[in-house]
């Protein structure tokens, strides 16, 4: 180790960041702050609008380059990080990570130990409800080393973040894809996994932060992005397992699963081997399980509300078919309802003489209301009542 710490060959650390005054200190402290210290750091400001480029400013003279473009996107900024880059190696550090101390010293010397182009290590992720190690079999050196390429045919355990390069590795592969809205780490690795032998380090050396604000917490663009893995690498993915990754289903959001199930159609159409993937069949393989267990949720609920319910104390939220049947199911609890709320009241005035109500004209705030349509509409009809501020309601379960 001591040899080889002697002659460390010059390390370019790229860091894409837009808008991240909090933290874009501390993940450069944490580069800087390395056992490895023959290190170059490029800082690429991606059009930031807050005060990040006053923080960056303090690195001044202390080893870091700092370039401006607009805003393109982290992917178009690692690229030019590349460009400038003159170190032997290439490593990629996120604005609002941390690295531990020995991050490049141990995958760096891994490297040189077994010829590697290219390396990657497991990171701690401090999520938005629980903290964890990933790949979860972190230890399982040879299941993330010798079986890489079958993990990532279906899923990827390669984070930005972890990644290190040999110079001759990134210009074989080339840069990021600037197309892709997230996933760009699965499709970088599919890349280089297709070219060269990843080596692991199974210790976590990383600290990956969720961010509430961040590309990685947007669903739609994650989804686009799993559909753009299959046009891109249809080839080398188990694409009916990628398919499943992008319905991802939520019973909450029926109405778009629609337009989901349309472009996810679209998109195999591309590909003649995949004719044969049954959509429909994967869409109900999918809810089945969800629609038992939201089920079951939405009528505990329902029964619970309906046992504290006062006649003329709560009013249903609907009258068509379903407003009508929840009316006529309470009626034989002698419970009748205040008023029916419709968000457009029509030539209707009443309806089994109990008075329709517009939403706009009603203002009873503390008063339970009953969410009388079918399951489809019940998120729109929420939707309406949040932005008026009224939020004791609950669904009923004609799911």
């Amino acid at each position: 180790m001591e040899g080889f710490l002697a002659g460390q060959p010059l390390v370019s650390v790229i860091i894409p960041v837009y808008n991240r005054k909090d933290t874009i200190k501390k993940a450069i402290d944490s580069v800087l702050n390395q056992t490895y210290q023959n290190i170059e750091v490029l800082v690429i400001d991606d059009g930031s609008t807050d005060s990040t480029m006053d923080v960056l400013n303090q690195f001044k003279g202390k080893g870091v380059l700092v370039f401006k473009q607009d805003h393109k996107g982290a992917n178009a900024a690692r690229n030019l990080g590349i460009n400038h880059a003159k170190g032997e190696f290439i490593a990629f550090q996120d604005s609002d990570d941390e690295w531990l101390p020995e991050k490049l010293e141990r995958q760096i010397a891994y490297m040189y130990s077994r010829k590697y182009e290219v390396c990657y290590c497991a990171f701690y992720l401090y999520g938005k409800d629980n903290d964890e190690i990933i790949p979860s079999n972190y230890k399982n050196k040879e299941a993330l080393e010798k079986n890489l390429i079958d993990i990532l045919k279906n899923y990827n355990v390669v984070s930005t973040q972890t990644l290190v390069l040999h110079r001759k590795a990134v210009s074989e592969v080339g840069g990021f894809d600037v197309a892709m809205p997230r996933l760009q780490d699965y499709e970088y690795a599919i890349r280089l996994i297709n070219k060269k032998k990843i080596g692991y380090v199974a210790e976590p050396l990383v600290k990956v932060y969720y961010s509430e604000n961040s590309i990685s917490s947007n669903d739609t663009k994650l989804e686009d992005a799993y559909l753009k893995i299959i046009e891109k690498h249809g080839d080398f993915v188990n694409v009916d397992f990628i398919v499943r990754r992008y319905l991802q289903i939520d019973l909450k959001n029926l109405n778009r699963l629609e337009q989901k199930i349309k472009k996810a159609d679209d998109c195999l159409k591309r590909f003649s081997r995949y004719n044969d993937i049954n959509l429909s069949k994967i869409v109900m393989e999918l809810i089945y399980p969800q629609f038992i267990l939201t089920k079951n949720s939405y009528i505990n609920e329902y029964e619970k509300r309906v046992e504290k319910l006062i006649s003329k104390e709560f009013v249903i939220y609907g009258a068509g078919k379903v407003g009508q049947e929840i009316f006529c199911e309470l009626s034989k609890k002698k419970l009748k309802p205040r008023s029916f709320l419709v968000t457009k009241k029509e030539d209707l005035d009443e309806l089994f003489e109990v008075p329709v109500i517009e939403l706009e004209q009603w203002s009873e705030k503390d008063m339970d209301i009953i969410i009388g349509v079918s399951m489809e509409l019940q998120n729109e009809l929420i939707e309406n009542l949040i932005s008026k501020g009224y939020t004791n309601y609950f669904r009923y379960p004609n799911v």
